[in-house]
Protein backbone atom coordinates (compact mmCIF):
# COMPACT_ATOMS: atom_id res chain seq x y z
CA UNK A 1 0.00 0.00 0.00
CA UNK A 2 3.27 2.50 0.74
CA UNK A 3 4.53 2.03 -2.64
CA UNK A 4 1.10 2.72 -4.36
CA UNK A 5 1.02 5.61 -2.26
CA UNK A 6 4.87 7.06 -3.59
CA UNK A 7 3.91 6.23 -7.30
CA UNK A 8 0.54 8.13 -7.07
CA UNK A 9 2.59 11.01 -4.94
CA UNK A 10 5.04 10.88 -7.87
CA UNK A 11 2.60 11.44 -10.92
CA UNK A 12 1.09 14.75 -8.31
CA UNK A 13 4.88 16.35 -8.44
CA UNK A 14 5.08 15.25 -12.43
CA UNK A 15 1.61 16.68 -13.32
CA UNK A 16 2.21 19.31 -10.83
CA UNK A 17 6.02 20.23 -11.54
CA UNK A 18 6.57 19.84 -15.10
CA UNK A 19 3.11 19.93 -16.66
CA UNK A 20 2.67 16.60 -17.12
CA UNK A 21 5.71 13.81 -18.15
CA UNK A 22 5.45 13.80 -21.29
CA UNK A 23 8.36 14.97 -23.34
CA UNK A 24 5.91 16.04 -26.25
CA UNK A 25 5.73 20.55 -26.07
CA UNK A 26 1.75 21.30 -25.51
CA UNK A 27 -0.60 23.84 -26.15
CA UNK A 28 -2.52 26.26 -23.88
CA UNK A 29 -5.14 23.33 -23.67
CA UNK A 30 -2.60 20.57 -23.38
CA UNK A 31 -3.06 18.41 -26.19
CA UNK A 32 0.64 17.89 -27.70
CA UNK A 33 2.03 19.80 -30.51
CA UNK A 34 3.79 18.33 -33.88
CA UNK A 35 7.02 19.70 -34.19
CA UNK A 36 8.06 21.54 -36.49
CA UNK A 37 9.37 19.91 -39.97
CA UNK A 38 13.28 20.76 -40.60
CA UNK A 39 13.75 23.00 -43.65
CA UNK A 40 15.07 21.70 -46.58
CA UNK A 41 18.60 22.14 -46.98
CA UNK A 42 19.54 24.66 -49.94
CA UNK A 43 22.08 23.62 -52.87
CA UNK A 44 25.02 25.58 -52.28
CA UNK A 45 25.64 28.96 -54.10
CA UNK A 46 28.24 28.73 -57.02
CA UNK A 47 31.50 28.31 -56.64
CA UNK A 48 30.79 26.32 -53.47
CA UNK A 49 29.37 22.84 -53.86
CA UNK A 50 28.70 19.89 -51.57
CA UNK A 51 30.16 17.49 -54.12
CA UNK A 52 30.72 17.00 -57.93
CA UNK A 53 27.39 17.69 -58.84
CA UNK A 54 27.00 20.84 -58.10
CA UNK A 55 29.59 21.98 -60.32
CA UNK A 56 28.48 19.87 -63.49
CA UNK A 57 26.92 22.83 -65.37
CA UNK A 58 30.11 24.26 -65.39
CA UNK A 59 32.52 21.15 -66.40
CA UNK A 60 34.24 21.18 -62.65
CA UNK A 61 34.35 19.09 -59.70
CA UNK A 62 34.12 20.40 -56.48
CA UNK A 63 37.33 20.34 -54.30
CA UNK A 64 37.52 21.36 -50.61
CA UNK A 65 33.90 22.95 -50.72
CA UNK A 66 34.45 24.90 -54.16
CA UNK A 67 34.16 24.31 -57.85
CA UNK A 68 37.42 24.01 -59.36
CA UNK A 69 38.95 23.21 -63.31
CA UNK A 70 40.20 20.21 -61.88
CA UNK A 71 41.42 18.04 -58.55
CA UNK A 72 44.00 15.89 -60.62
CA UNK A 73 45.35 15.56 -64.03
CA UNK A 74 42.19 13.47 -64.80
CA UNK A 75 40.46 16.37 -65.67
CA UNK A 76 43.67 18.11 -67.80
CA UNK A 77 42.99 15.57 -70.64
CA UNK A 78 42.46 18.41 -73.10
CA UNK A 79 46.28 19.58 -72.47
CA UNK A 80 46.94 16.19 -73.34
CA UNK A 81 50.19 14.53 -71.47
CA UNK A 82 51.29 17.89 -70.55
CA UNK A 83 48.81 18.80 -68.35
CA UNK A 84 48.96 19.09 -64.73
CA UNK A 85 46.51 20.02 -62.27
CA UNK A 86 47.88 23.16 -60.42
CA UNK A 87 45.95 24.46 -57.43
CA UNK A 88 42.56 23.57 -58.71
CA UNK A 89 43.29 24.90 -62.39
CA UNK A 90 44.62 22.25 -65.44
CA UNK A 91 48.08 23.86 -66.47
CA UNK A 92 50.49 22.66 -69.66
CA UNK A 93 53.97 21.92 -67.98
CA UNK A 94 56.75 24.30 -69.24
CA UNK A 95 59.11 22.75 -71.91
CA UNK A 96 56.83 19.62 -71.93
CA UNK A 97 55.59 18.36 -75.93
CA UNK A 98 53.72 15.60 -77.42
CA UNK A 99 55.02 17.04 -81.35
CA UNK A 100 57.01 19.30 -82.48
CA UNK A 101 54.52 21.65 -83.12
CA UNK A 102 54.06 22.17 -79.43
CA UNK A 103 57.72 23.49 -79.15
CA UNK A 104 58.63 27.05 -80.04
CA UNK A 105 59.13 27.81 -83.77
CA UNK A 106 62.08 25.63 -84.49
CA UNK A 107 62.16 23.54 -81.86
CA UNK A 108 62.10 19.41 -81.91
CA UNK A 109 59.91 17.41 -79.63
CA UNK A 110 62.08 14.55 -78.36
CA UNK A 111 60.80 12.49 -75.41
CA UNK A 112 58.17 15.09 -74.36
CA UNK A 113 60.32 17.85 -74.12
CA UNK A 114 61.19 20.37 -76.61
CA UNK A 115 65.14 21.00 -77.43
Amino acid sequence: MKALKIVALASVVCALALGGCSSAPKKADSTPVAAPAPAAAAAPVYPACGGDDHCASQSQVCVAGTCAQCRDVAQCGALGPCGRCEAGMCVKMEGCCAMDTDCPAGGRCRGGKCS
